[in-house]
Order: structure tokens, then sequence, then C-alpha cells
């Protein structure tokens, strides 16, 4: 019996390291288990870097294009960058020089937002002033009609020579520029509520002014909405050309003075710029429209 003894000692010795290396596996286990799977990860964040880049090369392929092009020509042709600048010299400029373009950018882009909101504004006002009054539209709507007709190229000369020449030409420019299609758009909205909604309102004893705070100014948003995409991005072009033309600084007197110094990159770097800021702004002004048809529908 002894042997039997000796046996049963040796085999529990041997079952003791597997069952110690029991809780070793297990922690193993869900250590694995914590940590994130980093091939899996990245693959999930090139996927999504691909797709992006697919989204942004669909929507501006002909752009990309039209740079190369406009690169392997003059790289082609040897032309002068008097003449015309390579893109990649015009990039290199706004790359390096960062600070010749900022004050002016600033500038252009601040004098543009307060012509965007004070010309909205006024756009607004005035167009529930002539909806409350027949008289009052009688006299404003063909004034803003004849004045929208004429080219906003050829007011800037007229403006400056009432106001001076100089920064304050921009301002009052770009207030032109947002009060047309704000008055426009804010008036057709006013005239042509939902039909039902009026009908209730008028059921139920609602006053004009209640008709209007209630239904027909929500009822408008959207329309004004659509002004302000339509001002948004032309403004700081608007803006621009009026720095261009009778402003004492901005991207439009940067655009100028660089032209005289035979500084092409530079202004067209200033050009870029604005035209950045003009596409920036057109999109900003088209999810605020969705935004607010999605609210006031």
């Amino acid at each position: 019996m002894g042997w039997v003894t000796v046996a049963i000692a040796d085999l529990e010795a041997l079952q003791r390291p597997a069952t110690n290396a029991e809780p070793s596996t297990a922690a193993l286990t869900t250590l694995e288990r914590t940590i994130p799977n980093r091939t899996v990860l990245a693959a999930s964040v090139a996927g999504r870097a691909a797709r992006g880049l697919g989204r942004t090369v669909s929507r501006w392929w002909a752009v990309m294009a039209l740079v190369a092009m406009w690169q392997l020509w003059v790289n082609f042709t040897g032309y002068n960058s008097i003449v015309l600048p390579r893109p990649t010299d015009v990039a290199a400029d706004l790359l390096t020089h960062p600070g010749a373009y900022a004050g002016d950018t600033a500038r252009t882009l601040g004098l543009a937002l307060a012509g965007i909101a004070i010309g909205m504004a006024l756009g607004f006002g005035i167009a529930v002033a002539t909806w409350a009054s027949s008289l009052l539209a009688g006299a404003v709507s063909p004034l803003v009609l004849m004045l929208r007709s004429i080219p906003i190229v050829a007011v800037i000369p007229v403006v400056a020579r009432v106001v001076g020449y100089g920064n304050q030409v921009v301002p009052i420019v770009t207030i032109m520029l947002a009060f047309f299609p704000s008055y426009v758009m804010t008036s057709s909205g006013l005239r042509a509520p939902p039909a039902t909604a009026v009908d209730l309102m008028r059921a139920l004893g609602a006053s004009r002014w209640t008709v209007l705070r209630r239904v027909l100014v929500p009822t408008s948003l959207p329309n004004v909405l659509v002004a302000l995409r339509l001002c948004g991005s032309t403004a700081v072009l608007a803006a621009m050309v009026s720095e261009f033309l009778a402003g004492t600084n901005g991207l439009g007197r940067l655009f100028s003075s660089s032209r005289v110094r035979f500084d092409n990159e530079r202004a067209w770097g200033a050009a870029l710029i604005a035209t950045a800021l003009s596409v920036l702004f057109f999109q900003i002004a088209l999810r605020v429209e969705q935004w607010g048809r999605a609210r006031f529908r």
C-alpha cells in the first residue's frame, strides 16, 4: 500500500502547477478582451479617411483638374510669373507669408459680415413695413427694383463720391447687396402664407399683428434664409471689389497694390482667399437654410 500512497502524492504534485496556471490564463484572456484591436481600429480610420477623400474628389474634381491643367500649361509654355504665376507658387506664398494676408483678410471678413447682418435686418424690417402699408409698398418697391437693376460695380463709384473714398464705402455696398434679396424674399414669404393657418387665426379672432407674429413671420423665415444664401456667397467678393476701387485696405487693396508691384503670387493669393471665403459663406448659409426649412416647414 505504500507505493499506492506515493503514487497518489506524486499525482497531486503534478496537478498543482496546472491548477495554479489557471488564473494566469483567465487573466490573459480578460486582458486580451479589454485591449482594442489596433488592426481593426486602423482599418476603420483608414476607411473613413478614404470615404472622406472620395467625397471631396467627387465634389471638387473639376476645380482640381482646372488647377492641374493651369500648372501644367504654365510649366509647358514657360510663362513668366508677371504674366501668370504657377498655382504652386501662389500656395507657397500663402503658406510662407500668412501674416501678409491676415490683417487684410480680417478687415474684409468683418466688413462683409457687418454688411450682411445690417442689410438682412433692413430688408426684413422694410418688407414687414411694406406689408403693413400698401402706400409705403407703392413707394418702396419700384425704387428697390430700379436700384437692383443697376450693376453693383457701377454703384461703387457713386457711393464713393457721396460718402468719400475709404473703408466706409465697403459696408454700404455690402449692405445694399444684402438688402435686395432680403427685402424681395421676405416680401414674397409674407404675401404667400398658408391659407388654412391664416383662416384659423382669423376665426379665433386674432388681430393682424398677431397673425403676423404667429403665422407670417415663421412661415417667411425659410425665404429669408434663401436670401442669406444668395447674398452670403457674393458679399465677400463685393467687399473685395469695393476695396479694389475705393478702399484703403483689405483684400481688394492688397490685390491692387500687389499687381502694381508685379507681385502676382500675392495678388492671386488674395483672390484665392476671397474665393475660399465666398465658398465657406455659401456652405454655412446652405446648412442654415436646410436647418430652417426643417424647423419652420
